[in-house]
């Protein structure tokens, strides 16, 4: 009789433990964050020269923010689809002003990477 408390008990223990690890790994996941994948670029089309195209990648599906500031206001921008590659269009560029642009990557849990600034654009 005690042999079979002993299996019970070990057969508790393991079922305990598989159930904490299928609900904290997918928590320990979220922890890190999105990360970077490729290069921020800010890219001027041909077509439209007081226009930019902000491209990137994450190791994750994310939703960017954008403020756009050119000295005297800051513009934001949301964009809220959830994606690895982003191609995101920056209109409404004065010509002869230079932009700071600072754009935010946010993962669905919230967790954010503020992606370092290219270089500022000069409109």
């Amino acid at each position: 009789m005690r042999m079979n408390t002993n299996v019970f008990g070990l057969w508790h223990r393991w079922l305990v433990s598989v159930w904490l690890l299928v609900l904290f790994i997918p928590l320990a996941a979220t922890a890190v964050g999105p990360t970077l994948t490729t290069p921020v670029v800010v890219d001027t089309p041909e077509d439209a020269p007081l226009a930019r195209t902000l491209t990137f990648s994450t190791n994750i599906p994310t939703r960017v923010s954008v403020a756009i500031d050119d000295g005297l206001e800051v513009v934001q921008r949301e964009f809220h689809d959830y994606r690895f590659n982003h191609a995101v269009p920056l209109y409404g560029f004065r010509p002869a002003t230079t932009y700071a642009i600072v754009a935010t990557a946010f993962d669905a849990y919230s967790n954010a990477l503020v992606l370092p600034e290219p270089h500022r654009p000069t409109a």
